[in-house]
């Protein structure tokens, strides 16, 4: 949660390695370990969008398999 709420847009749209971040994601996608979700903000950076792509397509990989 922001402690601005002038800045709760631009909050929304980056992602942390906070427990509460990544056990969201983790929910969001059940076929990625945590370790997955941590690489993934580690090496695409706190874009939302782009972590979520990164997941997505991981978690679909794998329900296919």
């Amino acid at each position: 949660m922001t402690d601005d709420p002038n800045k709760k847009k631009q909050d929304s749209k980056l992602v942390s390695q906070q427990d509460h971040e990544i056990d969201y994601l983790k929910r969001k996608h059940p076929y990625v370990t945590k370790e997955e979700v941590v690489e993934r903000i580690q090496k695409y950076g706190p874009d939302r969008d782009e972590v979520e792509k990164r997941l997505k397509s991981l978690d679909n990989r794998r329900r296919k398999a």
